[in-house]
């Protein structure tokens, strides 16, 4: 098998390659065009349309209902915790949530890329969407280990986390507004995580 091996190489080598770097510098206008016309006729469309599953998504309707009623309902200096969906670059509740409820969220990363601590703030949510299977204690921790107050808790997904089944039979935390896709819980005592 290695003598073969070494064979088929050694005339790849020697016959192969220099064969088709002949005919390549024969026709190279020819071989040039080829490879535009196919890359222009393959791989745009292609890539284009595979790429506009992964960041060309609109937010929900429900999730847009949610924000509107959190911007109709609650007080102007209410503080959310928008609880990752996935991880933050592609986290389209909290992305939008600070723009369409017109209310601060204590979690969205995005446009914060340009301020100090931006790295921080991406690995904190990263150790917030861990807490989705540990529960509401593993929620409490980080607010208390980041000094980070809120009074309203907005989840959206799906399917219901670990962590969203502990807030719904907590007494800490009272269900506000529901629909298909998003649940707000409001937090019952909004105690500084500083206290």
């Amino acid at each position: 098998v290695i003598p073969f091996a070494l064979m088929a190489g050694l005339a790849v080598e020697e016959i192969l390659l220099p064969w088709i770097s002949v005919k390549v510098k024969e026709h190279a206008t020819q071989w040039m065009a080829l490879f535009i016309t196919v890359y222009f006729l393959l791989y745009l469309p292609i890539s284009a349309h595979v790429s506009s599953f992964e960041y060309n998504v609109v937010l929900p309707e429900p999730h847009r209902a949610a924000m509107a009623w959190a911007q109709e309902n609650t007080p102007v200096e209410s503080r959310f915790l928008v609880f990752p969906e996935d991880i933050w670059i592609k986290d389209r509740a909290a992305e939008w949530f600070p723009a369409l409820a017109e209310r601060q969220s204590v979690t969205t990363v995005q446009g914060h890329e340009w301020q100090p601590g931006f790295g921080a703030r991406g690995e904190r949510h990263f150790e917030l969407l861990d807490c989705a299977g540990q529960g509401l204690t593993c929620l409490e921790d980080w607010s208390l280990q980041y000094t980070i107050d809120y009074n309203y808790l907005f989840f959206s997904g799906q399917e219901k986390t670990y962590l969203q089944a502990n807030v719904e039979g907590s007494p800490a935390y009272r269900l506000v507004y529901q629909n298909q896709q998003v649940v707000i819980f409001e937090k019952q005592e909004f105690i500084s995580a500083a206290d």
